[in-house]
């Protein structure tokens, strides 16, 4: 019901994280990657929940284009 779940997970080291959307239950997942420090994971679930906030998954733009929106 729109809640946010946040899971650390083993990543490529450039992927800091990730949302993906459960769409059983209409719930956000937020995946951080683990080996970022404690500070970076913060800040990078920060910027998911930006993103959640902003509506992005649901958005047409490429990817690039809502990055460049986030700056």
């Amino acid at each position: 019901m729109n809640d946010i779940f946040i899971q650390e997970i083993r990543m490529p080291y450039k992927v800091r994280a990730m949302i993906m959307l459960d769409r059983e239950n209409d719930d956000y997942v937020i995946y951080v990657n683990d080996y970022l420090s404690e500070e970076a994971r913060l800040r990078a679930i920060e910027h998911e929940r930006e993103h959640i906030g902003k509506g992005h998954l649901y958005s047409e733009l490429s990817l690039v284009e809502i990055e460049r929106s986030m700056k």
